[in-house]
């Protein structure tokens, strides 16, 4: 694992092996294989033991296809529901600094304040 990024560098997300995508999503890891057999789901990235590997996007898209033929589909699609009201909160933090720590030490027990 690199330490250290020049500028230039950039980081990106590693990909997720088929049991943590089935942990992520709710599922088996024998409903994950049987999905991709039958074609329910893309085919991924496999290596050369035929594990599969799957990216963010990947994952969001099979939260997608569950959502859509799942049982229970609004486990797969959690987020607001007709009637919730609407809160954005955006932080960016490019370095390090107080405000790792004072923005949720602070701002998160207000916003719930206000919730209520």
């Amino acid at each position: 694992m690199k330490i250290a990024f020049e500028p230039e560098d950039r980081k990106s997300l590693r990909r997720f092996s088929s049991t943590e995508v089935a942990e992520l999503l709710r599922v088996s890891t024998s409903n994950l294989r049987n999905r991709h057999k039958d074609g329910s789901f893309p085919e991924v990235h496999t290596d050369g033991r035929g594990h599969r590997f799957y990216t963010a996007e990947e994952v969001d898209d099979l939260r997608s296809i569950l959502a859509r033929t799942g049982k229970n589909a609004d486990a797969y699609r959690p987020g607001r529901r007709d009637g919730d009201r609407l809160q954005v909160i955006s932080v960016v933090n490019f370095k390090g600094g107080v405000s790792k720590t004072t923005t949720p030490r602070y701002g998160s027990p207000d916003n719930a304040r206000k919730a209520l």
